[in-house]
């Protein structure tokens, strides 16, 4: 069976949008509204939060160059930064200041 491009792509947006799910109510009890989960084409960033379109992106290139927990772990990184816009509303806290490391 031949899987195109477009089939993993749903694959993948399937499983990080049930880890998010997972660790928004393992974590904060469900308080995070579901993001757009976009799948990225760019090399250079391994994942991104948006807060004004409030579209998550992770590379295409990150998943499938790095293990499943590396991928993991960079959106838990991106959930971070949905804390800090979503649940404490600090839109000028530092993008990886002292904030960001409490929101981990």
């Amino acid at each position: 069976m031949k899987v195109n491009l477009a089939q993993l792509q749903r694959v993948w947006l399937e499983l990080l949008a049930a880890a998010w799910t997972e660790r928004n109510q393992s974590r904060l009890d469900g308080a995070l509204t579901p993001p757009v989960f976009r799948i990225g084409e760019g090399t250079r960033t391994l994942g991104s939060y948006e807060p004004h379109t409030r579209v998550l992106s992770i590379s295409q290139e990150h998943i499938l160059e790095s293990n499943w927990d590396e991928v993991l772990e960079t959106l838990i990184h991106e959930m971070a930064h949905q804390v800090i816009d979503e649940l404490w509303n600090l839109p000028h806290a530092a993008p990886h200041g002292p904030e960001f490391k409490r929101a981990l």
